[in-house]
């Protein structure tokens, strides 16, 4: 009995870390433990093959909500935030193009003017059936005077955050989750864009300034934990 009960509250808790919005609601106190226990209960049930009951699902996840209250930041993902650079681009836009030859043109033109010693960022994703874009406003919008037909979609006024990271890391299951519950909280809504070692987060001008100070709190305290954990 009391194997099954730790087996039972070690997948409960799998469970929820494999969902990181509910694992940062969970840690806010914001998700009724009822809820999710009937919620959970059907995937248990099918792993152990019989009934188990909703009062010891509730025992469970009350255990692992009181073990992680209070830690803002989920230790798996701590090393990897504080080796972690963050910086900021302003006045960013984006475009959704038809692909084809005039675009491809446009493209290719914008390539051959870069001046790779600025820095500036540019990306571009290519589907089969459209292009998108990511530039400086104004080189975006010169751009587009020559391909006004081929528009699908334009977004201006954006600001790019990026996390600068090992590419491992990058794309380390729930890293891009953890980092969009945690603006979620503010009210800030994010368009990531992931890019080899480079995470990229477009957010709204107005947002900006709050999203990159939540950003950088936030890895310093993944740095102060990891030093704490290396000195244990």
């Amino acid at each position: 009995m009391n194997n099954q009960k730790i087996s039972v509250a070690n997948t409960v808790k799998e469970l929820i870390e494999q969902n990181p919005y509910v694992r940062n609601n969970l840690t806010d106190g914001l998700i009724n433990i009822s809820a999710l226990a009937r919620k959970l209960a059907p995937e248990l049930e099918t792993k152990f093959g019989k009934k188990i009951k909703e009062e010891s699902l509730i025992v469970a996840i009350r255990r692992y909500s009181d073990e992680i209250k209070g830690k803002s930041i989920k230790e798996d993902y701590a090393k990897i935030f504080a080796n972690s650079q963050l910086s900021m681009q302003e006045n960013m836009a984006y475009a959704v193009l038809q692909r084809n030859e005039k675009t491809i043109l446009a493209l290719e033109a914008i390539v051959k003017e870069t001046d790779w010693q600025v820095g500036e960022l540019r990306i571009i994703i290519q589907s089969s059936p459209k292009i998108i874009v990511l530039l400086k406003k104004p080189r975006l919008e010169n751009m587009l005077s020559q391909v006004e037909d081929c528009i699908i979609k334009k977004i201006s006024d954006k600001t790019l955050l990026t996390l600068h990271a090992k590419p491992e890391d990058i794309i380390t299951y729930g890293v891009i989750a953890e980092i969009a519950g945690l603006l979620s909280k503010k009210g800030i809504a994010i368009e990531p864009i992931s890019v080899y070692s480079d995470l990229h987060f477009l957010v709204d001008e107005k947002k900006a300034e709050e999203a990159y100070s939540t950003l950088k709190e936030f890895l310093n305290k993944a740095r102060q934990l990891t030093e704490e954990n290396n000195k244990n």
